[in-house]
């Protein structure tokens, strides 16, 4: 699935969790940025600027976040969301901060990392 295909929720949601992963070390590495610069890309910049800043007001913490995450329910949707973080979180080392949101959606999405 590209992404994008994806829908608006679905977006807001991949632009949240990249968010989470991003920050959970404390970096925001240059493999990193490259890779948002791939999101940004396959979004197209408007669509992705206003996802990022509707993702801030819609997902005030973690917690509205993680529900967000959970109403997503198209397989295809969840794997291209879940490809995307990993390759993030992967592109400079993924740390154990990195690994606690990677593995909640795993475990709640019944995904497998490839």
């Amino acid at each position: 699935m590209e992404l994008s295909q994806l829908t608006t929720d679905e977006t807001l949601v991949l632009v949240g969790l990249m968010r989470v992963v991003i920050q959970a070390d404390g970096e925001f590495s240059n493999p990193e940025r490259e890779h948002v610069a791939l999101v940004r890309t396959a979004l197209g910049t408007d669509r992705f600027t206003q996802a990022m800043l509707e993702a801030t007001d819609k997902f005030p913490t973690n917690e509205v976040l993680k529900t967000a995450a959970k109403a997503v329910t198209r397989v295809e949707a969840r794997k291209a969301i879940h490809d995307v973080l990993v390759k993030i979180a992967a592109s400079d080392t993924i740390t154990a901060e990195e690994e606690k949101p990677l593995r909640w959606l795993e475990s709640w999405w019944e995904i497998a990392r490839t």
